[in-house]
């Protein structure tokens, strides 16, 4: 998996994600902080045409937080995609 699809992955969750998070989940735990967090953001706006929004902590401004705001529907969200099947996941 690639530096860009890694912090695509982690944000499609929806959910706010701290920069240092996401810095270990790309480059993994051992990486020294000089990873290009927002350059990856940059890039992941740019190839999946995603809207991403980011704010500083509000105790630690050296603290980042990034989430995925835009209109990405996923099937799994679909009420209709959950109906069919028992919701076993199959469209039928």
């Amino acid at each position: 998996m690639s530096q860009i699809e890694k912090p695509y992955n982690l944000l499609r969750s929806r959910y706010p994600i701290r920069t240092d998070d996401i810095l270990k989940f790309v480059y993994g735990s051992e990486h020294l902080g000089c990873a290009r967090i927002s350059a990856r953001i940059k890039d992941v706006k740019s190839r999946y045409k995603v809207e991403i929004i980011g704010w500083h902590e509000e105790n630690n401004s050296s603290l980042y937080w990034y989430q995925l705001v835009n209109n990405e529907i996923l099937l799994e969200e679909i009420p209709e995609y959950s109906a069919y099947n028992g919701g076993q996941g199959k469209l039928i």
